[in-house]
């Protein structure tokens, strides 16, 4: 029986209870949440700095610098953490499920435990467990968006949501906020916070989930679908494809067949 969270890939993930690590790279083809329920972390990303205190969750993104380490002061955290990849976290990141920044535990939600329970799926090895380790961790993300309660039916939303799935690239978010009625800064800000992730971000991840459906319905020459898609260099669409996915265009056609 196959299932959509047949496409995420459960990399690997731990818990900590000590941990000293020092992390500096960029993650490259995969994405991982990050949590923390003792000590103190100190987080950047580029240039931004974050001083995370327990009940706090991260995550780390493909394309930025990110630091993370045990903050001044403090020689260890609690620490968990998962890592994924494929084409249902772009779903997610697309309908805003999974987090762009850090996020504070909602009130009554406990992370940690949630974390734990998909772990134990992972580890736990049975012919079942991978699945059931990605049904948890949906729902601690469906969660976790619930317990933030932001509107996602505003019809400025769904006409910006439809705006930014079809226009070319690269995207001129100006002119979408526009047709909103809002001025660019107000727009991106609303966007962002309702819909978990920023208009560029969007469009991309919504172009590339519709070419993962087009790629497998016939041979059409992928120069033609990256077009058809609104890519005008079919050089970026496949860098972009294959960050997503971890696949070339080409190599994702090949594997399901």
């Amino acid at each position: 029986m196959s299932s959509r969270l047949d496409d995420l890939s459960i990399l690997h993930g731990a818990a900590t209870p000590r941990c000293r690590a020092v992390v500096d790279k960029r993650f490259v083809g995969y994405s991982s949440l990050q949590c923390i329920d003792r000590g103190m972390v100190d987080l950047w990303v580029n240039q931004r700095h974050w001083r995370l205190e327990p009940g706090w969750l991260w995550p780390c993104l493909p394309g930025p610098r990110i630091r993370f380490r045990a903050a001044t002061g403090h020689e260890h955290w609690s620490h968990r953490y998962v890592a994924v990849r494929g084409p249902l976290l772009e779903s997610w990141r697309r309908e805003g499920l999974w987090p762009e920044e850090p996020l504070p535990w909602p009130p009554g939600l406990d992370v940690a435990a949630g974390f734990d329970a998909v772990l134990g799926h992972l580890h736990a090895g049975g012919a079942w467990d991978r699945r059931q380790a990605a049904n948890r961790l949906e729902g601690l993300l469906l969660a976790l968006v619930a317990a933030r309660r932001v509107p996602g039916g505003a019809p400025w939303l769904s006409k910006a949501r439809q705006l930014l799935a079809e226009a070319p690239i690269p995207i001129a978010v100006t002119g979408v906020a526009g047709d909103c009625g809002m001025p660019p800064s107000t727009f991106r800000r609303r966007f962002t916070a309702a819909s978990g992730m920023n208009p560029r971000d969007y469009a991309l991840s919504a172009r590339l989930e519709r070419a993962r459906e087009r790629i497998l319905q016939d041979r059409a020459p992928l120069a033609a679908i990256a077009a058809e898609l609104g890519f005008s260099d079919p050089s970026y669409f496949s860098r972009q494809f294959r960050r997503a996915t971890g696949l070339t265009p080409r190599a994702y056609r090949e594997s399901r067949q």
